[in-house]
């Protein structure tokens, strides 16, 4: 299977942060003994914990790309075989880190997301203890050099555009991370519940795990199923749903709630309520 082609390394991430070659990826790791992609998700997974980005799972990009259209395939990096891929997500874990980065750097609340800003910062300075190069520079190639590194890219759940859109539940589902809540749209976390949410796949140029992760089934009971339906029949029967975007909001909540009732990781108020209307107000309360 043949590696599509994808966006000037400008469009990947930023040069100067994730080809920063600070420490070598192998002589940073201690977990020795274990296939590279084992170390690479367990240095990576700590790193990315310090931010409330608290959610990974491996895969083979082989594995995504076999179950989407051509138009969402993620490339393989100019390998001959397919690469690893990391899925990052948080839990409500990454609240109060959020808040933090937020008064010692006020400039994100001028970011139009910020928490969109925040993430992208938080992996991209995640990845800088690995010796890593740019997938693609300008010219579609790695520039020469004695000990290149790894070739790595990111692809964000929050950019849509064409050749940089992925399926991120998808490859929720087929890292075995959550199982797909087809009545609500919702990925369902085996630990975190419906309370978590996706973020970014970051590839690396290494072999990924070669066993298939179970996937997870659907658990809810008929009873479950049921009340579920009867809250997004309401969502979606709510009148001027379109244009009444808080009161619709509200309604989206009662449909996340009644996949688990009161889960134990559910999102804090102020979480729930910036995820669902963005509204800066939010970020300032005790600050």
């Amino acid at each position: 299977m043949e590696a599509i082609e994808v966006a000037a390394e400008s469009d990947l991430v930023e040069v100067e942060e994730l080809s920063s070659r600070v420490a070598d990826w192998d002589g940073s790791m201690t977990l020795t003994g274990y296939p590279p992609w084992q170390r690479i998700l367990s240095e990576l997974s700590q790193r990315l914990g310090a931010f409330g980005l608290d959610v990974t799972a491996p895969l083979s990009v082989e594995w995504y790309n076999a179950a989407v259209p051509r138009a969402l395939h993620l490339p393989w990096l100019g390998r001959d075989r397919a690469p690893l891929a990391i899925l990052v997500g948080n839990s409500r874990a990454i609240w109060e880190p959020f808040k933090s980065a937020l008064r010692k750097q006020p400039a994100l609340l001028a970011e139009t997301h910020p928490l969109d800003a925040y993430v992208r910062r938080s992996v991209t300075s995640a990845l800088s203890s690995f010796r890593l190069v740019d997938a693609y520079s300008s010219t579609g190639s790695v520039p020469a050099r004695e000990d290149p590194g790894i070739k790595a890219a990111v692809y964000w759940d929050f950019d849509t555009r064409p050749g940089r859109l992925v399926a991120m539940q998808r490859l929720a589902c087929i890292s075995g991370m959550a199982y797909l809540n087809e009545e609500a749209h919702l990925c369902v976390h085996k630990k975190f519940g419906q309370w978590f949410a996706l973020r970014a796949v970051v590839l690396f140029e290494v072999d990924p795990p070669t066993e298939r992760p179970e996937i997870l089934q659907d658990p809810s009971t008929s009873e479950d199923r049921e009340r579920l339906r009867a809250e997004v029949k309401a969502a979606l029967d709510h009148p001027d749903i379109f244009n009444r975007f808080e009161e619709s909001q509200r309604k989206w909540l009662a449909v996340r709630d009644a996949i688990h009732p009161n889960h134990p990781m559910r999102y804090s108020p102020d979480q729930i309520e910036y995820h669902y209307t963005h509204k800066k107000d939010i970020l300032m309360r005790g600050s």
